[in-house]
């Protein structure tokens, strides 16, 4: 199965950064601190779609279309932690912190 994403770059009046839309959720990205950082701020997949692995595919893609910056997961509700661990262990993010 695979998901397609919409990348779109947000123009600076509207806050820098990506809106990713695809079938089951959204994602938006913003720069990091740092040039090779992009945070993830909202990354929502709908209800109905979670535990698919759809989260993970998303992910995976969006790490291949940035693939020269860190991804950072940002605002990570307690109960998404055990998610965001598991794209940490395989690379596709950095540790969340924040």
């Amino acid at each position: 199965m695979s998901t397609s994403l919409s990348i779109q770059e947000q123009p600076a009046s509207e806050g820098s950064g990506y809106v990713v839309s695809f079938e089951e959720g959204e994602a938006i990205l913003q720069p990091g601190e740092t040039e090779d950082q992009l945070d993830i701020i909202w990354f929502g997949i709908e209800p109905l779609y979670q535990g698919l692995g759809i989260g993970e595919r998303v992910i995976g893609q969006l790490k291949s279309h940035f693939p020269h910056l860190k991804l950072n997961p940002w605002g990570v509700l307690p109960e998404a932690q055990p998610f965001w661990e598991k794209m940490a262990a395989r690379g596709y993010v950095q540790p969340s912190t924040h």
